[in-house]
């Protein structure tokens, strides 16, 4: 009798064990709809879609409130950001979009994105008498990421200490966050090499073990260079369709303005640009205006439009690839100046209201 209550006993503790490894194995979304959405939604293709990659990693038939994906997961799986995504119409046009739910924590605010975790996330819609309202459970990443925090970063290129020390309390307080860690990388060109190191340490160790918190390794080892070094070999393609060396060696001034013919603060700058080129190109001054269109011919369309007399060069496919190795371009328009010996003088970001201030300067030093 000992013998078959130690074999039950050995058997139920397998069973234990089994079901937690195919937990830790297991990534279930339960998404939960009012019948109004539900109904709406009936029979219809739901995609849970990596927001990164956009690779499609389940789908359903939506069927009734309640849609479930599962995932099976191996060791190397990480938390992260997830859409779900149907087909709709608008005039009998198919085009993808984005199921949204109703932020719990900002009012007024839709979040059509969440993170997935290991074990069960659900995100369930309901009803409150008078308003609809979600709720978000299972993984704790939502949670900073519905919150909308944020870390800051100094506008004017500073170390701020205060800026610094909140970003190392948030950090601190959410040291999980994959969210925070994605926001560090995207702008890790805004913080001194220092103050990432201080950063990156209040990370818990799970997302220390991540491939994009080990990318600021390689990170560190470019940085003295990235964003900063002239690029002396680097041939874009002129509107000819030959290759072309950047800017002008022998200049005493290089300015390469990045920019695309859909920009509108670009084409916005362009009359002041002339008005620099005009004034300080027999000075010395060469500038190259850098597109970064996909379409040619809408480059070629805005150069027959604005007209500009300076070097006029595309990144496109592999070249664009290259650029990207050289500089940081997360915002468009975006201007480097470089003096005669290639040095970087300065960075013009977003906006180049005191181009001719800069340029007056610069042009009086040298007389």
């Amino acid at each position: 009798m000992n013998a078959i209550k130690s074999i039950l006993i050995s058997g139920l503790f397998l069973l234990i064990a089994c079901s937690d490894k195919d937990s830790d194995n297991t990534v279930k979304i339960k998404v939960i709809m009012p019948n109004v959405q539900a109904e709406e939604m009936k029979g219809r293709y739901l995609y849970l879609v990596n927001s990164e990659s956009k690779t499609i990693l389940d789908s359903v038939i939506a069927n009734g409130d309640t849609s479930i994906f599962n995932l099976i997961v191996d060791s190397t799986f990480f938390p992260h950001e997830v859409a779900i995504i149907f087909t709709d119409s608008i005039n009998r046009v198919p085009y993808k979009r984005r199921l949204g739910f109703k932020n719990p924590y900002v009012s007024k605010m839709i979040n059509s994105s969440f993170y997935i975790d290991r074990g069960i996330t659900t995100i369930g819609t309901y009803y409150n008498e008078t308003a609809f309202n979600s709720t978000y459970k299972g993984s704790r990443q939502n949670l900073p990421l519905l919150k909308n925090i944020s870390l800051s970063y100094a506008t004017d290129g500073a170390n701020d200490s205060l800026i610094i020390q909140r970003d190392v309390a948030l950090i601190a307080q959410y040291p999980y966050s994959f969210c925070l860690l994605k926001q560090l990388l995207y702008y890790k060109e805004k913080f001194s090499i220092e103050d990432l190191k201080t950063l990156l340490d209040h990370f818990d160790k799970d997302v220390k073990r991540t491939a994009k918190y080990k990318s600021f390794e390689n990170y560190f080892q470019i940085a003295e260079t990235f964003d900063k070094v002239y690029p002396h070999h680097l041939q874009l393609q002129d509107p000819h369709g030959h290759l072309s060396l950047i800017g002008d060696e022998k200049a005493s001034f290089n300015l390469l303005v990045f920019w695309a013919s859909w920009c509108g603060p670009c084409r916005k700058e362009i009359p002041t640009l002339k008005k620099i080129y005009d004034h300080y190109n027999k000075k010395g001054l060469s500038i190259s205006s850098i597109s970064l269109d996909h379409d040619v011919a809408n480059w070629k369309t805005a150069l027959a439009q604005e007209d500009m007399p300076w070097k006029q060069l595309i990144a496109t496919d592999s070249s664009l690839k290259q650029v990207d190795m050289l500089f940081n371009i997360k915002l468009i328009p975006k201007a480097y100046l470089f003096d005669k010996e290639k040095k970087l003088i300065r960075r013009f970001d977003g906006n180049v209201a005191d181009f001719e201030n800069v340029f007056y300067s610069l042009f009086s030093a040298e007389n």
